[in-house]
Formats: structure tokens, C-alpha cells, sequence
């Protein structure tokens, strides 16, 4: 949850568009992991944020094919609020948890 928060930051998430380079920003949110007493390197990090992007591309697939609702993925709420974030001018407010 922890790591969705720091990945998921309006300054994080706009980084990681602009950068095709990010390791370094996988490595400050390693950082605040550690410091927070989540020892993870941030290859594992970016790792885990892959694989969980993976399993909401395939929910969202699966929704799309079926029709079904009914999501089997934990963090699917925080990660469609994260991936389907709105431009900072539209009404969608997503809090900036980095700091």
C-alpha cells in the first residue's frame, strides 16, 4: 500500500512520464520505503509496480471481454485511480503522498 502511495504522487507520476531513464525514481521511492522500515531495492520496486500494472491491464481485459464487474485483484481501486488519473485541471482529485 505503501509503495502504491509514494508511486502513485502527482510529482512521481509526471516524472515518470518525462523521464524514459526512471531508475532514479524508482530509487527515491526505495528511500522513503527503507526509511519508512520497508527494505526493498528499487529494481524490486519497479518490479512490483510492473507486475501489479500487469494484473490491471488483465482485469481491465477481462472486464472489457466478459463484462463481468467482479475484479480478483487487491489493489485494482488504487491502481485505476493512479493509471486513469485525470489532467490536474478536471475535477479528480488524487493526493500527493510523497513528502
Amino acid at each position: 500500500m505503501i509503495l502504491l502511495e509514494l508511486w502513485g504522487g502527482n510529482t512521481v507520476q509526471q516524472n515518470l512520464k518525462c523521464c524514459p531513464h526512471n531508475s532514479h525514481i524508482y530509487s527515491e521511492i526505495s528511500g522513503k520505503l527503507n526509511f519508512r522500515g520497508y527494505y526493498r531495492t528499487a529494481d524490486q520496486c519497479h518490479t512490483r509496480i510492473k507486475r501489479l500494472k500487469a494484473g490491471y491491464r488483465q482485469c481491465q481485459e477481462t472486464i472489457c471481454s466478459s463484462g463481468s464487474e467482479q475484479v480478483d485483484l487487491k489493489f485494482y481501486d488504487i491502481l485505476k485511480l493512479i493509471l486513469e488519473m485525470q489532467p490536474p485541471s478536471s475535477s479528480t482529485v488524487v493526493t500527493d503522498l510523497t513528502n
